[in-house]
C-alpha cells in the first residue's frame, strides 16, 4: 500500500477503435490495467502524433523536431510513447 508505479511503454502505432483500444498499451488500455490492479493513476501522459511516428519509422529523430513537438500531448490517435504515474492507496 502506498507504492507508486511508474509505467513507460512505446506505441508507434495507430490507437485503433479510439478511444476504446485496450489490447495494446494504449493512452485507455494502461489506464484500463491500472485500474483494474486497484492502482489509482495519478498522470497519463502520451506525446506525438502520426507526424513524429511516421518521421522516427523512417529515422527521424530528434535534431528534426522542435521540443516542444515532442513533447507536446495534442491527444493524437498515434503517440509516440505512453507514460503513467499509479499509486497503490493506502
Amino acid at each position: 500500500p502506498g507504492g507508486f508505479l511508474a509505467f513507460s511503454v512505446p506505441l508507434f502505432s495507430e490507437i485503433h477503435g479510439a478511444p476504446q483500444d485496450y489490447w495494446r498499451y494504449t493512452p485507455s488500455g494502461a489506464n484500463q490495467l491500472a485500474i483494474s490492479a486497484g492502482l489509482e493513476v495519478l498522470e497519463l501522459y502520451a506525446p506525438g502524433s502520426l507526424r513524429e511516428t511516421l518521421g522516427h519509422m523512417l529515422g527521424m529523430t530528434k535534431p528534426y523536431w522542435q521540443e516542444e513537438d515532442m513533447l507536446e500531448d495534442r491527444q493524437d490517435n498515434w503517440p509516440l510513447q505512453v507514460y503513467m504515474l499509479a499509486r497503490k492507496p493506502w
